[in-house]
């Protein structure tokens, strides 16, 4: 594969100094907006969503705190124009998704992809339709996510949508590999880089290199896809998913017996985590700390499985586990180990 041009800093090896500033401090209490005039929902009520709504899988009651806010609102606004609700319902269906209820996730975004259509905003329909596939696809309707994701594709597509186009190649790129058909996927990962913003060239870059890694068991190409990744995903201001990435590229270096540099990696994903409080990224950094640990020999401090942990993180503490178990760090673990597990950590509340 051609190397796709690194559009952002790439930031290896990852000191402080590249970690991404602090939040800013939380806002005092929000008075409940008494209409639907008072809600701007593609301005201040947006940005402030982004921060849990970065991929932050496990905020817990932050999120749910957002969402029943959200669905208040909803029902004190239930004469509103379809377009007016729109935006409202969008994000009670990310919410949804986020804390991982991906079937009432699917229903509030069935609920949006209406509410566009009444609106007859092409815009509104082509990344709820995107957004919708992804939901599909994380309840086993494989099918209706094909048929969502390339209606909204072909919408992106004609309006010149660059972020939708991005997250719908993906999509569709996802939905092929699990189909078994590398080509295809390939082809949508490919378009989603050369197509897509940040964001979407940063999801299509890491799963490009899993698909790599999986099938050819190298290290160059998928370690530059991965940094890469990091890069966009970093310059995207989506933390957790540059995290997610970084541990990724921290199990690559293991497989590669690249100790040091897998440490770089997977501290990077700690710090990011603890920074903006994401327990899954710092699970992940964790987890890949300790494996470090009982590679070279050391004693592994986790006991436990973490919670809110991607597979891969969870791969990673029990190998980490295993080999303090048996006294023995002479040689890395093979590939299939802990690859089996790899998987992109992107949201598909992405658009």
């Amino acid at each position: 594969f051609p190397v796709p041009p690194l559009r952002a800093p790439l930031p290896f090896p990852l000191p402080s100094r590249w970690l991404p500033p602090p939040p800013a401090a939380p806002a005092k209490e929000v008075k409940e907006p008494k209409g639907i005039g008072t809600l701007d929902p593609m301005g201040n009520l947006r940005q402030s969503d982004e921060k849990v709504y970065g991929f932050a899988l496990p905020l817990g009651s932050l999120v749910t705190d957002r969402e029943a806010r959200l669905q208040r609102h909803l029902a004190a606004c239930a004469n509103a124009s379809a377009a007016e609700r729109l935006p409202v319902v969008r994000r009670i269906a990310r919410l949804v998704g986020i804390r991982g209820d991906h079937s009432a996730a699917t229903l509030w975004f069935e609920r949006a992809l209406e509410l566009a259509r009444r609106a007859e905003s092409a815009n509104d329909i082509a990344e709820t339709s995107i957004s919708l596939a992804s939901a599909y696809r994380l309840t086993g309707r494989h099918a209706d996510a094909v048929t969502a994701a390339s209606e909204g594709l072909d919408i992106a597509s004609e309006l010149g949508n660059a972020r939708a186009i991005g997250v719908g190649a993906w999509c569709l790129g996802t939905l092929a590999r699990q189909d078994g058909d590398a080509r295809e996927a390939r082809q949508w990962f490919l378009r989603a880089i050369e197509a897509g913003t940040a964001r979407g060239r940063g999801m299509a870059l890491e799963s490009l290199a899993i698909l790599i890694r999986r099938e050819a068991h190298t290290v160059a190409q998928p370690e530059q896809f991965f940094q890469r990744a990091v890069s966009e995903l970093m310059s995207a201001g989506d933390p957790a998913a540059s995290a997610h990435a970084s541990g990724n590229l921290g199990c690559l270096y293991i497989d590669a017996q690249r100790i040091q540099d897998a440490r770089a990696a997977f501290e990077y994903a700690l710090d990011t985590g603890r920074r903006v409080g994401l327990t899954a990224s710092v699970a992940f950094g964790r987890a890949g700390l300790d494996l470090c640990d009982a590679l070279q020999g050391r004693r592994v401090q986790t006991k436990e499985p973490p919670e809110f942990a991607m597979p891969l993180a969870l791969t990673c503490h029990y190998v980490a586990q295993a080999l303090q178990a048996s006294a023995s760090a002479e040689s890395a673990p093979s590939p299939p180990s802990l690859w089996s597990a790899a998987g992109s950590a992107v949201s598909p509340w992405s658009i």
